[in-house]
Order: structure tokens, then sequence, then C-alpha cells
């Protein structure tokens, strides 16, 4: 499979989301029209059935002809949000960001577009752990409480993974 170079926009309504089945590892996004696209499992909160999206996508190109429209941003246009409120996600950034601004409190001024992420996708199980880790490792590492020996430091970072996956490994 090779992707072609060109990005291609389009406006959908989603009329259903499918899960993967088989191989697959992307939902296939169906619109109302009968276009199809396809997004990444950990992407695919981003949509609801019945909303209006402006998506940005490359097309792939499988090997038996058939042709995967890849999405790689989504931005909501309505019905439910207005267009001042809009959350995207851009599949080349690390997280969703809007597009919303700040209305200042009375007697207050803010400068103008301050945006404000009103919007966080949830974290990957793996990630909460190396967050976890890193912030009792850079404790441990601050407050002296581990040798500057890379075995002691493999036994705390180990300690501290142990940890996580004692106290919250059965929520992620």
């Amino acid at each position: 499979m090779h992707q072609q170079s060109q990005k291609l926009t389009a406006i959908i309504v989603v009329g259903a989301i499918i899960p993967p089945s088989g191989g697959m590892v992307s939902h296939k996004i169906v619109g109302t029209d009968g276009a199809e696209f396809f997004i990444f499992r950990e992407r695919v909160h981003l949509l609801r059935v019945g909303e209006k999206y402006e998506l940005t996508y490359y097309p792939k190109v499988a090997d038996d002809g058939a042709i995967y429209n890849n999405i790689k941003m989504v931005r909501h246009l309505g019905p439910q949000r207005s267009a001042a409120n809009n959350v995207t996600y851009d599949a080349d950034a690390s997280t969703a960001a809007t597009l919303a601004t700040v209305t200042p409190l009375p007697g207050r001024a803010l400068p103008a577009a301050v945006p404000v992420p009103n919007y966080r996708a949830p974290t990957h199980p793996l990630d909460a752990e190396r967050m976890f880790v890193c912030a009792g490792f850079g404790d441990y590492v601050r407050t002296g409480r581990v040798g500057d020996q890379i075995d002691d430091m493999v036994i705390l970072v180990n300690k501290l993974r142990a940890t996580w996956r004692a106290t919250f490994a059965a929520e992620g």
C-alpha cells in the first residue's frame, strides 16, 4: 500500500461509524452521502453520528486497487456547537486543540483571541504509566533519594512501574 501525496478536504455529515473488523485497525466513517473514510480507533471519539465535520484526508491505494481515505484532520462544524467553539484534531499535532476564545470577566482585559483548551483527549494507559514513573523518578532525583548509579536508577524505575500497575492497572 502506498500513500498518494495529495491532501484532500471534504465536508460530511457522519451517517455511521463502523468498528474495525478482521485485520483492520481503523474505524470506517460513512457519510450520509455514502462517502467512506477511515480514522484510527484512538481518535474515533472525536466524531459523532449526525454531526457535520470538515475532514482533511490522504487517499491510500492498496495493492488490490482499493482506495482508503485516511483522515488526518477533523474539524467539527455542527449542528450542536457554534463555529466559535470548534474542536479540531490534527493528526500531525500531538493533541487536539480548540478554536474557542476566552471571554474576559468584567473589569479584566485579555489579549484578543486567547485560545482555551476546552477538550482533552483521554490519556493512553501506557502514557499515563510513563508520566507517573517520570514524575516519581524526577522527585527522587530532585530530593537526592536515588544514587547516580545506573543500577539504582533501573531498580527505582521498575519499582515505580510496579507501583503503578498495582495501583492503577485495573483502570486502564
